[in-house]
């Protein structure tokens, strides 16, 4: 069954030959007209692994530079321009049972909570709001007792939506003032003891086309479930893990027309230490080993694999109130800085700023992708009692059209 998407580039792919149509146009190969396209049931495997290698650099904001593209390479960077194009045509892909396709879930490492993002992504050595378990989950020891927070955003425009809501709760030696409804414990050599619950979601809207081209609008996701535990433990720091569930739906997709489906269960674990005051260092691995996802109910029924990433970080905080200069530049500054890589991941640096005072946060940052260029963002916050509001503007460096624009994100957090 073909497959007929929204807001997409206009192309027709048939078996392993890309065709623009006429009514394209573009201005460089990074520029497409976004359109409606249509996908055939079939692609050779080799173009499958071509656009599995391109459509990870589309995701995570590193589209190869423009004088690198060759010209024969044009169609396949309109076909990964939308990189639901390639996870829905390789449910139908010619690919043996045992071909092992890498980049699997490369929508969800997006990044998620407005505050981290705003500070490039470089929240692996702070990591102490509700976003803490997809950075670091050693970081949800750092939460208030209680948390509650989430977010949503489309991704460039294209009607790419990203999904996020975390709570959980944590267990200290020491009592805190003003909140009884989590009760301190006492544990040998422990000072806390934390657990949350995760939502990761990416969805966007297609429509599959019956018998006689009839249009039948769906919806494909990819959904991930984490439950994550954290330990603090006296001078040494903390330690986290999560156990994750991942969940991919391709309605009316797999085989005669009936849904497909694939899943796939995963382990992450985080350390965060502060070894001087206010020095803070983290360290995480992500699908450790890699985990792997298993289709169902397509015709070959592959396996993909989400690949193994880690990030190390470090964060500093300089607290004005202990200097002369507090009453020119009163609150906090933190400086962070972070390298995130892996064997099937392109290596990314990234920095971040935070100043805040009172009520009032501003941030900065930057994310150099080792293959391409800079990519800049910025954020804002504000803190009224137990509620926090955050913005972020994450700059589109990956791709342009008409209908594509920079990344907006707002999220939002209680904490009791």
């Amino acid at each position: 069954t073909p497959f007929s998407l929204a807001r997409q580039p206009s192309f027709e792919l048939h078996d392993s030959l890309a065709v623009i149509n006429s009514s394209a146009s573009f201005n460089s190969p990074e520029q497409v007209n976004t359109s409606s396209h249509c996908i055939s049931n079939h692609m050779v495997y080799h173009y499958f692994t071509d656009l599995v290698s391109l459509t990870r650099k589309l995701t995570e904001g590193t589209m190869v530079p423009q004088d690198s593209i060759q010209k024969e390479s044009l169609t396949q960077l309109v076909v990964v321009s939308l990189l639901v194009v390639l996870t829905i045509s390789s449910l139908a892909s010619t690919t043996r049972a045992d071909d092992r396709a890498i980049g699997s879930g490369a929508v969800l490492r997006s990044g998620f909570g407005a505050r981290a993002l705003g500070m490039g992504g470089a929240f692996v050595a702070i990591a102490d709001d509700y976003s803490a378990t997809y950075w670091n989950p050693a970081g949800v020891t750092r939460s208030s007792s209680i948390f509650l927070g989430g977010m949503r955003y489309d991704k460039y425009g294209l009607g790419l939506n990203l999904d996020y809501l975390s709570g959980g709760l944590s267990f200290t030696s020491t009592s805190r003032s003003g909140n009884t409804l989590v009760p301190s414990i006492s544990i040998p050599f422990i000072e806390g003891i934390s657990f949350s619950g995760t939502y990761l979601g990416f969805s966007t809207d297609v429509r599959t086309l019956g018998p006689g081209g009839s249009e039948i609008p769906t919806t494909y996701a990819e959904r991930t479930l984490l439950g994550t535990a954290g330990l603090k433990f006296p001078l040494v720091g903390a330690f986290g893990g999560s156990v994750k569930t991942y969940m991919y739906s391709a309605p009316d997709a797999g085989v005669d027309g009936a849904n497909a489906s694939a899943g796939g269960i995963g382990f992450d674990l985080g350390f965060i230490s502060e070894p001087l005051p206010n020095f803070n260092v983290g360290a995480a691995a992500f699908d450790v080993l890699g985990t792997a996802i298993q289709w169902k109910n397509t015709p070959s029924e592959p396996t993909d694999i989400v690949p193994a990433r880690y990030s190390l970080g470090t964060a500093y905080t300089f607290d004005f109130s202990e200097f002369s200069i507090t009453e020119v530049v009163p609150g906090e500054l933190t400086v962070a800085g972070q390298y995130s890589f892996g064997p099937s991941v392109e290596g990314k640096a990234r920095a971040g700023l935070e100043y805040v005072f009172s009520l009032f946060s501003l941030r900065a940052g930057l994310i150099k992708p080792a293959e391409s260029g800079v990519q800049f963002s910025a954020g804002a916050g504000l803190k009224i009692q137990f509620l926090t509001g955050d913005l972020a503007w994450v700059q589109n460096s990956s791709i342009e059209g008409e209908n594509t624009t920079d990344t907006i994100v707002f999220s939002a957090e209680f904490e009791f």
